[in-house]
């Protein structure tokens, strides 16, 4: 029987498929899979060779449980939602992205939580270190409507209320911190700034096009109702040419009464000076921040050593 990767295996599974194609067969019932133990050679080539060990795998009660170097099991005593595993067609299952985003509220923080669903739903790979454009894995929905079909399984509340901070659509992990800390609540270390549309494609008028010889651009973080972007730069735009893009894209978007504001990787970086960009940000869509010091200052370095801090 055909082992099912779970938790921390899953995510470095589905992490290392995201460049590439892929091909998967939808399980219908798991449960016979689940039923079996791991036996020992079942989790050699052709199956995931690659990957970490010990996997984590899933059984369905303590009796199929085993524990050892190559493998470690958690158990999954109720039943799961239709498409909750997948058969990778090379001698394993693996469960699938939503179920494996349950599966880490049990492991990583909720702040951690909450960049994995951007990561997810997001258009980026940054396994290896190197960030590299990708389909995204899932969607904001998709994950809510599994989490909503789950019964009684660990992780699912924590799931839930990650997912209500996540967006789709982020193209780097500095665009998923920087929306995280303007949009996460104060009591989270964010400053409260509703979620923006993230990489949005806005399609120009005539006069926009002749000046930047573009029909469209993207923005990063596009608030709608205030016309207002949000350009993270990650300081890769030194050279004249590049400049002088940049520039005719401010001023196409600029005709347009869409204002623009670029956070630098230092702002990003420096707590004073993102802390400028949130009240630039908040007064542009007419919000007033009204966060309480010396407790907000706490969770707010709390959030940025958490997301920053591991790079």
């Amino acid at each position: 029987m055909e082992p099912v990767l779970s938790h921390t295996s899953a995510l470095e599974y589905w992490r290392s498929v995201r460049i590439g194609s892929r091909s998967f067969r939808f399980v219908q019932d798991a449960r016979p899979l689940l039923d079996a133990p791991p036996k020992k050679g079942s989790l050699a080539e052709p199956g995931p060779w690659w990957l970490k060990r010990p996997l984590h795998v899933l059984v369905s009660n303590d009796a199929a449980r085993r524990s050892s170097r190559e493998a470690v099991s958690h158990v999954q005593g109720g039943p799961l939602p239709p498409g909750s595993v997948l058969d990778s067609c090379n001698g394993f299952c693996v469960c699938s992205p939503e179920l494996t985003f349950v599966q880490m509220a049990t492991v990583f923080s909720l702040a951690r939580l909450i960049e994995l669903g951007f990561e997810l739903c997001g258009t980026y790979d940054a396994a290896d270190g190197d960030v590299r454009e990708c389909m995204p894995l899932t969607s904001v929905d998709k994950l809510a409507s599994y989490v909503a079909s789950l019964g009684r399984v660990h992780g699912k509340r924590k799931a839930a209320r990650a997912l209500r901070y996540v967006a789709n659509g982020s193209a780097s992990p500095r665009e998923t911190t920087l929306t995280m800390l303007l949009c996460l609540p104060y009591a989270l270390g964010g400053y409260g700034i509703e979620m923006p549309l993230l990489n949005r494609r806005i399609d120009l008028t005539r006069r926009a096009r002749r000046i930047s010889g573009r029909n469209y651009l993207v923005c990063d973080l596009f608030w709608p109702d205030a016309m207002l972007d949000v350009e993270y730069d990650g300081g890769k735009h030194a050279d004249p040419g590049q400049m002088s893009k940049d520039s005719m894209r401010r001023d196409a978007l600029l005709s347009m009464g869409i204002a623009v504001v670029t956070v630098t990787k230092w702002q990003l970086d420096d707590g004073g000076g993102l802390n400028g960009i949130a009240h630039v940000v908040a007064h542009r869509l007419g919000k007033q921040l009204r966060y309480k010091d010396p407790e907000f200052t706490r969770v707010n370095l709390d959030l940025r050593s958490e997301l920053l801090g591991r790079r």
